[in-house]
């Protein structure tokens, strides 16, 4: 499970100028910790009900609550912006297509942990969503693909592979 994690950093490393290290590195990485930890307290205790709730009441209650601190922090930023923004919504066919992708991926992971019984695995195989993404983006904006993230592709594939393999 680690050479997937590690593959997955390796993924989302980027060639840094200066500037940008200077002014927004040190964010990124705090709010890429704040999600780590958030996100790995949450499997924890999401591994304790996953055989006891079915995966359609562990979906739906993270999309209620996620729409409910959204919506909230939304509006506590910027009022008119978020109600702008959700007058538009319907407008926004790239939105859209992300939101049901998003909710997909969720359906699709909690499915996953009910037939495996744990969250670890399928959180473990998750992570290789930035080799997708990496991917895409090579195809579509022409993004070059550096050294460190073919690495860490390669390390995606054969951890999820030594995974299957178990």
């Amino acid at each position: 499970m680690l050479i997937i994690v590690f593959g997955a950093v390796l993924l989302g490393t980027e060639k840094l100028n200066t500037r940008k290290i200077k002014d927004h590195l040190s964010q990124e990485v705090v709010m890429a910790l704040l999600a780590a930890i958030f996100l790995g307290v949450d499997i924890f205790f999401l591994n304790m009900v996953v055989d006891e709730l079915p995966w359609e009441t562990i979906t739906g209650l993270t999309a209620v609550s996620a729409a409910i601190y959204v919506l909230t922090l939304s509006f506590l930023k910027n009022k008119s912006a978020t109600i702008k923004s959700l007058r538009n919504l319907r407008k926004n066919k790239i939105g859209i297509a992300s939101g049901l992708t998003l909710t997909l991926g969720a359906i699709g992971f909690f499915v996953g942990s009910e037939i495996s019984g744990n969250l670890i695995i399928p959180a473990v195989i998750a992570s290789a969503s930035v080799l997708v993404t990496s991917l895409l983006a090579a195809i579509f904006d022409k993004e070059k693909i550096i050294i460190t993230k073919r690495a860490g592709a390669v390390l995606v594939v054969v951890g999820v592979v030594m995974l299957n393999i178990n």
